[in-house]
């Protein structure tokens, strides 16, 4: 028996009323997770093959001595669907077909259901399935199961058992939750479709590598503009400021912050507003692992991996449309990132009238064939788009397709003009910022009303902000940044930031840039003009100043630079404070193969008292910096930034005694010295110790020491 037919057989069992034209379906309930709903999945459930292929959301596992047991209450007499979906899944490359026996018993009121079904075993892994498979519906991995409650208030008890031992994967119980049918109001769609590294150079002065998209977004009361502003100039910080709706200024080893508010975000402003959240993607850094974006269905196939990880595209936009087929009239928002646009991706398809003329940008010696690929991944992804925005399910949806940032072409001479680093044979770095890698587009289509495309630049925040205020009244956005189209001026300031402490703003009509590294140095906050030249000292402090201005409340975090004498060299912290309001040690230290070159690592959750010492005696030498942050939902910025741009010559550090003893009073001020000191860090020792060369060039690298003789 199919899982298909499972459906029916639970419909005619249970008796189904007549459809209500015009009605919708929200969900009422999640029982696997408290409301309202967090960031943080409460029972996650996860198979994944490296990140090339990835399952990720709320469920649980089951087993022949542990059934999955679930019970809830539903209120209204009204019609109510049962949904989930069960899979039995591993993540090899080859498999052996085999079906897993289950059985899914319902109890609710007198009614009592039984029934025996067959999970067949699937693999994550991208080289495991055939395209044809994975693109035939959207539940191939894990069979989909909609199972109607009878019209009445009171509890339900469903649980699933395994009829026998079944270890070729794991077998569990994903994404349970109930429908409620609704009143006559139409339901209410979105799509955010966000494709990877796309400048807004793509869409101008009559070039036409993605017709079909910008056809879509030129007609009329749809707007395609292209003087938006990105959230970031590269994919790390885009991901996370989509996911909080708001911006953070993050260290280089920071990527991802642990600094999130669990009750706000993209995504639980959509699950407590009773929407299905569908996320078909390819990209990984949403990932629960990586991003606490709240997902409670989340499937990754990148570019990477196998000709199925090629052809992502046709495979998810094939999922979504099976899923918005058996979901007409149900409430959703589809988050999909698309990676197959990247610069480097060879696409496997193009239009027949695609032609490799009018690039954008400059062709340098090393980065035409990078501009070319790019060209045709565009072309390949306008196929893939049109077959998606043409579904009649999405016809009376909020559609805003847009990009996470440009690409910088005119300076890099590189095939991979992207990530940050400074080896040039390796990739070029992205240290700095450049205008083309903050500019890109946005097309939007709203369901109700027309949207008007500012003169003056805006941000993507805006954008969202404005699809979500015109047709979802009841999504929370309070907590977001952003604001309306129809409010935004050209005199708004407008700031995309990245880690390593780098982004623009825009302010009085003026872009400015600043950086705080380049590949040369660690040089204090530097803030350039529009043509990338340094602006006065006087004018530099106001911006700073007028970007502090946006933030409010504080959180604090230690900077160690440590130095290991040893290769068996720890570094130990006692005192941090847990989550659950206790203490705890931390424990830390290089590899033996790298232990000679120096590490900097970052500290939260700070206690009253932090004790720093290393095991054995003597074996590291250690500068601390204090960091106090400002949190805000425009903007983060790092004060020692602001200190060292402003006033110090050199990281201020804590006042210390052996071994370190950090003191934070309760305004969460720090007793500070005037300048950093190196220590050397013994646990019972007090002596200080001379340092020795190659702790010398350390320091030298770390940017310490500016002059010899000092």
């Amino acid at each position: 028996m199919t899982h298909r037919f499972i459906s029916r057989f639970f419909s005619l069992l249970l008796i189904i009323p007549a459809h209500k034209v015009h009605a919708y379906w929200q969900v009422q309930d999640r029982p696997l997770d408290p409301k309202p709903y967090g960031r943080t999945v409460e029972n996650p459930i996860s198979v994944s093959y490296s990140h090339q292929g990835v399952i990720e959301g709320s469920g649980k596992p089951i087993s022949s001595e542990k059934p999955f047991e679930m019970s809830g209450f539903v209120r209204n007499k009204t019609e109510k669907r049962l949904e989930f979906q069960i899979g039995y899944v591993t993540d090899t490359a080859t498999y052996q077909p085999e079906n897993c026996p289950v059985s899914i018993h319902l109890a609710m009121g007198t009614m009592r259901s039984t029934l025996k079904q067959q999970i067949p075993l699937r693999s994550v892994h991208p080289n495991a399935e055939t395209f044809e498979n994975l693109s035939s519906r959207y539940d191939y991995l894990m069979p989909a199961f909609s199972i109607s409650l009878p019209q009445q208030e009171g509890s339900y008890q469903l649980s699933v058992v395994s009829d026998q031992r079944c270890v070729s994967g794991k077998l569990f119980v994903f994404d349970p939750k109930v429908w409620e049918k609704a009143n006559s109001i139409p339901a209410r769609r979105m799509a955010l479709i966000v494709a990877d590294s796309i400048g807004s150079a793509w869409f101008q002065n009559k070039r036409r590598f993605m017709p079909f998209v910008q056809n879509f977004f030129s007609k009329p009361g749809r707007s395609l503009a292209t003087n938006v502003i990105s959230i970031s100039t590269n994919t790390i910080d885009t991901t996370r400021g989509l996911t909080d709706m708001r911006q953070s200024l993050q260290e280089a080893t920071k990527l991802m912050s642990d600094h999130f508010d669990e009750k706000t975000g993209l995504i639980p402003s959509f699950l407590n507003a009773g929407y299905e959240v569908v996320n078909y993607s390819s990209n990984y850094l949403l990932s629960q692992d990586i991003n606490h974006g709240g997902f409670r269905q989340y499937y990754n196939l990148d570019i990477t991996g196998g000709a199925n990880n090629s052809r992502n595209a046709e495979i998810r936009v094939s999922m979504y449309l099976d899923w918005l087929h058996r979901h007409p009239d149900h409430n959703v928002f589809i988050f999909t990132w698309f990676d197959d646009s990247h610069a480097w991706v060879t696409s496997p398809a193009n239009r027949p009238e695609f032609k490799l003329q009018n690039l954008p940008y400059k062709v340098l010696e090393r980065n035409q064939k990078t501009m070319e690929e790019q060209a045709r991944s565009l072309s390949y992804l306008d196929m893939q788009l049109e077959k998606l925005l043409k579904s009649p399910q999405l016809q009376n949806a909020d559609i805003l397709f847009t990009s996470d940032h440009g690409l910088d072409y005119k300076t890099l001479n590189h095939p991979h003009p992207m990530w940050p680093s400074c080896s040039h044979s390796v990739s070029m770095n992205n240290n700095h910022v450049h205008p083309d890698a903050v500019e890109t587009f946005a097309g939007l289509k709203l369901a109700h009303g027309t949207s008007v495309v500012p003169a003056h630049e805006t941000s993507l925040f805006d954008w969202i902000k404005t699809a979500i205020l015109r047709s979802h009244p009841n999504v929370d956005t309070s907590r977001w940044q952003g604001e309306d189209l129809k409010n935004s001026s050209p005199e708004d300031v407008i700031v995309s930031v990245s880690h390593q402490q780098r982004g623009s703003f825009r302010h009085r009509g003026q872009h400015y840039y600043f950086s705080e590294l380049t590949c040369e140095n660690k040089v204090p906050l530097t803030v350039l003009d529009k043509d990338l030249q340094p602006v006065s000292l006087e004018k530099s402090d106001n911006l700073i100043q007028r970007l502090v201005q946006l933030g409010f409340g504080q959180y604090q975090e230690l900077s160690l630079d440590y130095y290991q004498m040893a290769s068996d060299c720890r570094i130990k912290v006692d005192g941090l404070k847990a989550a659950d309001n206790s203490t705890e040690t931390l424990n830390f230290g290089m590899s033996p193969a790298n232990w000679m070159e120096s590490q900097t690592s970052y500290i939260s959750a700070l206690s009253a008292q932090v004790t720093i010492s290393a095991i054995p005696d003597g074996c590291a030498d250690v500068r601390i910096s204090y960091l106090s942050r400002n949190v805000n939902g425009k903007l983060d910025l790092n004060n020692k930034s602001f200190l060292k741009f402003l006033a110090s010559p050199a990281p201020h550090s804590l006042k210390f005694s052996r071994p370190t003893l950090v003191i934070a009073a309760d305004s969460g001020a720090l007793s500070i010295i005037k300048s950093g000191k190196f220590v050397h860090l013994n646990s019972q020792q007090k002596e200080k110790t001379s340092i020795s060369a190659n702790l010398k060039q350390a320091m030298k690298s770390w940017g310490y020491i500016q002059n010899e003789k000092e």
